[in-house]
């Protein structure tokens, strides 16, 4: 979690040092990346609805993907793993709300010192 906060204030400083424009290049490049991504996205979720060819082999497709997880998610092991990470993600969640509860400390302390 350190690492992701330190990168974080890493970015935020690299953004307000370096602006101008190659940053301003670099946010444009960015948006339209995202932009692209999102319109990808869209025709192919309209090509698997409009076109009966795509949408049938795509739900065979998902029909077999079904199948397969339920045949993976059967074994002993897989659901051992699967147990592992459901408690794994619970203990993220506690160990982000005590991160959470030290910075609001540290907030406090330092607007405290003002």
């Amino acid at each position: 979690m350190k690492k992701i906060i330190l990168l974080c204030l890493m970015s935020t400083a690299a953004t307000s040092l370096f602006s101008g424009e190659a940053m301003d290049k670099l946010l444009e490049l960015q948006k339209k990346h995202e932009n692209s991504i999102a319109a990808k996205h869209n025709l192919r979720v309209k090509l698997i609805t409009e076109d009966a060819d795509i949408k049938r082999l795509h739900q065979r497709i998902m029909a077999l993907h079904k199948e397969l997880a339920l045949k993976i998610n059967a074994k002993k092991t897989m659901r051992i793993l699967i147990a592992e990470q459901k408690q794994l993600a619970a203990q993220i969640v506690l160990q982000k709300a005590a991160v959470m509860a030290e910075l609001k400390e540290a907030s406090k302390k330092l607007e405290g010192n003002k």
